[in-house]
């Protein structure tokens, strides 16, 4: 059995998956368009 992972752990899918937090997905975006690793935590 192969188990997946459910979670994103790379690339940018859509602001859909940010709640339409407009000003984040701009900072995200820049980000991954330069090359850039992000890591999400929510707390």
């Amino acid at each position: 059995m192969t188990i997946t992972n459910p979670f994103v752990t790379s690339g940018y899918l859509s602001p859909h998956y940010f709640c339409d937090r407009v000003e984040e997905t701009n900072v995200l975006t820049t980000a991954l368009t330069n090359g850039n690793h992000v890591a999400l935590i929510i707390q």
